[in-house]
């Protein structure tokens, strides 16, 4: 499915004035940068994981919570971040059945003692995969 929408991008690529696609992505960049910048401003921490559960985002919040350091960045793995396993287990079981929104208490004791509570939810990058 993925590729029938990347071939259709593709079909309208040639159509598209360079200058109108180099406008879009500097407007998608910008949008992108705002949404960090707002994430990063929240109390909260924030992960995101793409399917093969490597950490795309990190919040301060949660970088603090985890006690990952900016340097860290390019090595964030899921299971380099929650040392802890009540996470990745919580993870593991929602992906299993398929839910969409899981909302859940869970104490971890790495890289401290804390009591978390965890939101899960999935994001379909995929808009031909709902039908």
């Amino acid at each position: 499915m993925k590729t029938a929408i990347i071939d259709k991008v593709l079909a309208k690529l040639d159509s598209i004035d360079r200058r109108d696609l180099e406008r879009h992505f500097v407007e998608l960049a910008k949008i992108q940068h705002d949404v960090l910048g707002a994430l990063d401003t929240i109390p909260e921490g924030v992960v995101i994981i793409d399917p093969h559960t490597r950490v795309t985002y990190m919040n301060v919040a949660a970088r603090t919570i985890f006690s990952i350091s900016d340097s860290d960045e390019k090595r964030w793995t899921l299971r380099g971040v929650l040392l802890d396993k009540s996470i990745l287990n919580l993870i593991s079981e929602a992906v299993e059945r398929r839910e969409n929104i899981v909302n859940q208490e869970v104490r971890i004791l790495s890289p401290r003692a804390l009591v978390l509570n965890v939101s899960l939810m999935s994001i379909n990058d995929d808009p031909e995969a709902n039908g």
